[in-house]
């Protein structure tokens, strides 16, 4: 029998069990640090812990937040824990209304005679348009019912009856508050 370490009635050896219970008191610890630094705030309404905001001179379109925290735990036995968390937190844009950044189209379109149609292209960019629609010839009707739905920037290709001598075109677009910009224009027929 091995007299290094003392063992009970049934050959267990204590100190080995000894160990590992301390071992994992130090590991429950750890765990319930770790949780309660993640979860507490300070007085600004933060989590706990050092920050640390992560730019650079030029200008992001969502700007990073980096958030390191680490604990370190240390048990009367020789085992020391210690954990980082690190977590990344994207801020979401403000809302704001809908901006036509460009909008391009031909003023006027040549028809060879006053009969058929003649294709031309719209095309439009915007900041802070969730999505739009374009309505060829809707006048008095309501866009969002009777327009065709369209992307926040793009292009679409609009016949023109060439039997009329205008053509009204609207478009409207919706910003991310919820709020929608139109543009109002004509094409004339030459």
């Amino acid at each position: 029998m091995d007299d290094a370490a003392p063992r009970g009635p049934r050959g267990v050896n204590w100190k080995t069990i000894s160990i590992a219970t301390v071992c994992s008191g130090v590991t429950a610890a750890l765990v319930a640090v770790t949780a309660h630094v993640l979860s507490t705030p300070d007085s600004a309404g933060a989590s706990a812990g050092s920050f640390r905001v992560v730019a650079d001179a030029s200008p992001q379109p969502t700007p990073t937040v980096t958030v390191t925290e680490s604990v370190t735990v240390t048990s009367n036995v020789t085992t020391t824990a210690t954990t980082a968390v690190t977590r990344t937190v994207e801020p979401a844009a403000p809302p704001g209304p809908a901006v036509f950044s460009s909008l391009v189209y031909p003023p006027t379109v040549t028809c060879p005679s006053h009969s058929g149609t003649v294709n031309y292209t719209i095309s439009w960019t915007s900041a802070s348009a969730t999505r739009g629609w374009i309505g060829v010839e809707i006048v008095y009707a309501d866009i969002f019912t009777v327009g065709k739905p369209i992307p926040a920037s793009g292009s679409y290709e609009a016949a023109y009856n060439c039997a009329g001598e205008t053509q009204e075109v609207r478009i409207a677009l919706q910003g991310t508050d919820g709020t929608t910009t139109e543009q109002t224009f004509l094409v004339w027929r030459t």
